[in-house]
């Protein structure tokens, strides 16, 4: 086991390759197998048929006794391991069949990696590179061939065929074999046959939600993504940022460029509230969904990279690339929200238009409001008004003024809807004073959105960092 020891962990498409050997003296190769975790391996209820000396379409469950014998190609000294069948489907036409899962009765060596499936139902895969490694019983160094995804052929069958005109393709003794996906980075399938014709290079697998029918306690990444989740992710996180950004430099005194006109800092805290608030579910329940699809992945494979334009999901390859995309979509905006929310709460003004409610503007300065020069608004803070938690105004701006409704004169019916309220200050009066506003809902709704986002966080966080069986190395042992 020295040898082993030393050996690199297998990954990618060459993780949890297996052969199925023959019970017999001599050992000949019957087909492949699928690692799917330490202890279990996938593969075709025929291939079991050939390991037991049967004809490769016996119905009969083997013996419950018999064992089956499990090799490593990539090893490189040729560890074999036994096992018992735990779940037997025969060969035959619906989409549960000629399928076996083996339970192994020793853990599967590190070295050997273990296969990451995905559930691809409903996705197109008419442009993925797929790649499937496998041995004819007569040799012992097996190959990697290509194939292009054709297609169902029926509800148990997908069709698989030969890239290009010539080189090596599946043949007999390819059955079980992992058939790897290069753009979803997963097993998305099962070798079950070949077509008998040399001159035709087509060849059928099994899609890995027939193998979860078998066996609902497979290992697997359901893929909940579309072919344009990339576009989508690098357009819409990109104009999160942007908005954000932009309007964190406004509230930093910089120039508003993208909102029309100058804003002061109270107003630039207004927008980026609604930006962060209502954009920012939409980013964590995209970056969610990604996180799923990918769950069995390592961490920082989880996470999308951003500016790949190419259809199909695409993870992040590095760990300084998955710091780099989580800091600016996912921690600043965070903080700036904070940011947002404390200074609109402790800078600025709640104003109403006064002859909304029944009030002079003269009438208002001399109860003590402040008025901005030349409009109708007027600060609110001596009226008569309905608080959600009445302010005490210790200081010259209260927060809970933020939810207080003013009440109206005698016969007059006020307003809410009518853009009656306004935020905002008596800053420079070259910028942009204030906006519309709606007491105790607007505030409120913020609040809730942003509570929500926190939320949000908190899952995107434990999806990131919960372990999975992503390599052997992660799996409990034995004893």
């Amino acid at each position: 086991m020295n040898q082993i020891n030393r050996q690199k962990h297998v990954t990618g498409k060459s993780a949890g390759i297996a052969t199925i050997l023959k019970n017999d003296d001599t050992g000949d190769h019957a087909g492949m197998g699928i690692v799917v975790d330490p202890y279990h391996v996938i593969t075709c209820a025929h291939v079991i048929n050939v390991a037991q000396n049967r004809s490769p379409r016996e119905q009969s469950s083997p013996l419950k006794d018999s064992e089956i014998t499990v090799e490593f190609p990539m090893l490189s000294n040729g560890v074999l391991l036994k096992g018992k069948i735990i779940k037997w489907q025969p060969v035959g036409d619906d989409p549960q069949s000629d399928i076996a899962i083996v339970k192994l009765l020793e853990r599967v060596p590190d070295e050997a990696g273990l296969a990451i499936l995905a559930d691809v139902t409903g996705m197109s895969l008419d442009s993925d590179t797929l790649s499937i490694f496998g041995l004819a019983p007569e040799f012992r160094i097996g190959n990697h061939v290509d194939a292009k995804f054709m297609g169902p052929t029926s509800d148990a069958w997908v069709q698989l065929d030969g890239e290009g005109d010539g080189g090596a393709f599946i043949e007999g003794g390819y059955s079980g074999a992992a058939v790897w996906d290069d753009i979803q980075q997963a097993v998305v399938g099962m070798v079950v046959a070949k077509d008998v014709s040399r001159v035709q290079r087509i060849a059928y697998m099994i899609p890995i939600s027939n193998i979860r029918a078998v066996w609902p306690n497979v290992p697997y990444e359901p893929r909940q993504i579309t072919s344009a989740f990339n576009r989508t992710w690098t357009v819409f996180s990109t104009l999160f940022f942007v908005l954000m950004f932009a309007v964190f430099l406004a509230r930093q005194g910089g120039p508003a460029f993208l909102f029309g006109a100058n804003i002061n800092k109270q107003l630039a805290s207004l927008i980026g509230m609604h930006i962060y608030a209502f954009l920012a579910p939409v980013l964590l329940m995209m970056l969610i969904s990604h996180l799923k699809s990918f769950r069995l992945h390592k961490w920082y494979q989880r996470i999308p990279s951003f500016g790949n334009m190419q259809p199909g999901p695409s993870s992040t390859a590095t760990k300084i690339g998955a710091v780099f995309s989580l800091i600016p979509l996912f921690l600043l905006p965070l903080y700036a929200q904070g940011h947002f929310i404390k200074k609109f709460h402790t800078e600025g003004r709640v104003f109403i238009y006064a002859s909304k409610f029944g009030y002079k503007t003269e009438e208002m300065k001399i109860a003590g409001e402040k008025c901005i020069e030349k409009m109708d608004l007027c600060t609110i803070r001596n009226m008569e008004k309905y608080c959600v938690v009445e302010p005490t105004y210790q200081t010259n701006i209260d927060p809970r003024e933020r939810y207080c409704l003013v009440l109206a004169k005698d016969g007059k019916k006020g307003g809410y809807w009518e853009n009656a309220y306004h935020y905002g200050s008596f800053g420079d009066t070259k910028k942009k004073r204030s906006y519309t506003y709606f007491p105790i809902l607007q505030p409120i709704i913020i609040l809730l959105l942003t509570a929500f986002s926190i939320l949000l966080s908190g899952r995107v966080l434990f999806l990131i960092f919960s372990q999975h069986a992503t390599h052997p190395s992660q799996m409990p042992r034995s004893g």
